[in-house]
């Protein structure tokens, strides 16, 4: 079992594609979307310290679970494509955690 850590502050980083895209950080851990705003079909990027596997977990506003999906990483930079086109505009959130990574961030669905 791979121990995650919560959260420890939120930045803005410049390295990060739009000026609206928040992340929240762990230590060396970060999780963004891009584009964000977007139709649906977004990609996690994250930073995993170590290789394995993550979970990426999305919620709607309502803290309904839309999509949990378990993905193969490796140590360092990771980009996953998501489709949520089927689900009405609105705010998501949208958590990774495992292979040493952890973070959540929103994205909003047009």
């Amino acid at each position: 079992m791979v121990e995650t850590k919560p959260a420890t502050e939120t930045i803005r980083s410049p390295d990060i594609e739009s000026p609206a895209e928040t992340q929240v950080v762990n230590q060396d851990t970060r999780v963004h979307v891009s584009p964000n705003p977007s139709n649906g079909n977004f990609v996690v990027r994250f930073i995993a310290p170590e290789s394995g596997k993550a979970g990426i977990t999305i919620k709607d506003s309502k803290d309904n679970g839309v999509l949990s999906i378990e993905t193969a990483t490796t140590a360092g930079k990771n980009a996953v494509p998501i489709n949520i086109t089927g689900y009405a505009p609105g705010i998501y959130s949208v958590t990774v955690s495992g292979a040493g990574a952890y973070g959540t961030v929103s994205v909003t669905v047009e």
